[in-house]
Protein backbone atom coordinates (compact mmCIF):
# COMPACT_ATOMS: atom_id res chain seq x y z
CA UNK A 1 0.00 0.00 0.00
CA UNK A 2 0.75 3.60 -0.33
CA UNK A 3 1.01 3.75 3.44
CA UNK A 4 4.18 5.43 5.35
CA UNK A 5 3.27 2.93 8.08
CA UNK A 6 2.81 4.82 11.26
CA UNK A 7 0.52 3.72 14.29
CA UNK A 8 -0.62 5.25 17.42
CA UNK A 9 -1.08 3.34 20.55
CA UNK A 10 -2.40 4.33 24.11
CA UNK A 11 1.87 4.23 24.90
CA UNK A 12 4.62 4.52 22.34
CA UNK A 13 5.82 1.11 21.49
CA UNK A 14 8.80 -0.73 19.48
CA UNK A 15 7.20 -2.99 17.12
CA UNK A 16 10.59 -5.43 17.17
CA UNK A 17 9.67 -5.91 21.06
CA UNK A 18 7.03 -4.32 23.22
CA UNK A 19 4.16 -5.49 20.87
CA UNK A 20 5.71 -9.12 21.54
CA UNK A 21 5.82 -8.92 24.94
CA UNK A 22 2.45 -6.79 25.07
CA UNK A 23 0.47 -7.72 22.49
CA UNK A 24 -2.81 -5.62 24.85
CA UNK A 25 -0.85 -2.49 22.87
CA UNK A 26 -0.98 -3.01 20.01
CA UNK A 27 -3.10 -0.87 17.53
CA UNK A 28 -5.21 -2.09 14.79
CA UNK A 29 -1.79 -1.39 12.25
CA UNK A 30 0.53 -3.44 14.68
CA UNK A 31 -1.76 -6.09 14.42
CA UNK A 32 -1.48 -7.20 10.60
CA UNK A 33 1.43 -9.23 9.23
CA UNK A 34 2.71 -5.65 8.03
CA UNK A 35 3.23 -4.43 11.39
CA UNK A 36 7.16 -4.57 11.17
CA UNK A 37 6.71 -1.57 8.35
CA UNK A 38 5.08 0.39 10.87
CA UNK A 39 7.05 3.10 13.10
CA UNK A 40 7.21 3.89 16.66
CA UNK A 41 5.36 7.15 17.35
CA UNK A 42 3.95 9.11 20.59
CA UNK A 43 0.80 8.98 21.55
CA UNK A 44 -1.11 12.04 20.44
Amino acid sequence: SSDLGFCQVLVPHDLDINVVKNPSNRCYYCKKDEAKTWKKIAPP
